[in-house]
């Protein structure tokens, strides 16, 4: 009974951070990036489409950070994010509320859905989504979508050991790029790699180029460096030859490394690469629920 207990109270405070508007890029670089839609509402409404039903039928979505929310909806109605799950509740927009798309917002196709709104989950957490129109969010127009950072959760620096005794003691390098560009190439081919804790990745490069690290799934499809890091510059030094720039660093955690050239329009023109972190072993799976008794 105590483990059931702590699963559910576990379950309960996963992606119950309330996320605010920065939790959301609605630029057309990161929108057109995107893989995966989540479309809100269904083409069959009660008695309208999409993100103007009232009531919404599904009250609830999982997505994962970088997952493109698409809110197709009539001039009748508008889109809100609420900062506190008690104004959600309340339907109460004046403290924490913010209007992410108006009721003439545009860019839909046709007379019932002339606006639509989109854009990609950046952060783990709780959006609330609700209409402001007088009455809809009271009559079940709003929805709560929880957004986790997936099985592949975005690294940063810290992810990273750099040190000399790190770097020394691998066993497997993970060299990015290919002779004799390596990392200087333009575009990286490939442009994703497979490694596991433990691994050192190899970025040779010329003095043309560095090394950042990205701070989410959006920022490396819309080459945004404004939250990431420069992991080695342009003048790093190390190498050799025509790369006189070597840096190297040994993975220290699962997840995901987007990795981009910060100079020029080098990440628009697909200098940068996906790395995928796989534990060093296997993880155990534990039934909870077999513990009890």
């Amino acid at each position: 009974f105590f483990v059931m207990v702590f699963v559910l109270t576990a379950l309960t405070f996963l992606g119950a951070t309330p996320l605010g508007p920065s939790a959301l890029d609605s630029s057309a670089n990161a929108v057109g990036a995107a893989t995966t839609t989540v479309t809100i509402g269904s083409e069959i409404g009660t008695p309208f489409p999409y993100w103007s039903a009232i009531p919404q039928m599904t009250p609830t979505y999982f997505v994962n950070v970088g997952d493109k929310l698409s809110f197709r909806y009539s001039a009748l109605h508008n889109v809100w994010i609420l900062e506190s799950e008690d104004d959600y509740a309340g339907c109460f927009f004046s403290a924490t509320g913010s209007e992410l798309a108006g009721t003439s917002h545009g860019g839909g196709s046709d007379f019932l859905e002339p606006n639509l709104y989109e854009a990609v989950a950046t952060s783990a957490g709780t959006l609330y989504i609700a209409c402001q129109v007088v009455g809809h969010c009271a009559a079940g127009q709003k929805i709560k979508i929880v957004v986790s950072s997936g099985p592949e959760g975005v690294l940063d620096e810290s992810a990273l050991d750099s040190s000399p005794d790190a770097v020394g003691a691998a066993q497997n390098t993970v060299t990015i790029g290919s002779m004799p560009q390596y990392w200087s190439a333009i575009p990286s081919n490939p442009e994703s790699y497979d490694a596991r804790v433990g691994d050192k990745l190899s970025f040779q490069f010329n003095n043309n180029h560095n090394v950042w690290a990205m701070a989410s799934q959006a920022a490396f499809a819309s080459c945004n460096f404004s939250a990431g890091m420069e992991l080695a510059s342009d003048s790093h030094g190390g190498g050799s030859g025509v790369t006189p720039n070597l840096y190297e660093a040994v993975v220290i955690s699962p997840g995901t490394l987007y990795i981009a050239c910060q100079i020029g329009g080098h990440c628009a023109a697909k200098q940068k690469v996906k790395i995928i972190v796989s534990p060093s072993s296997p993880r155990a799976s534990v039934n909870l629920f077999e513990l009890v008794g």
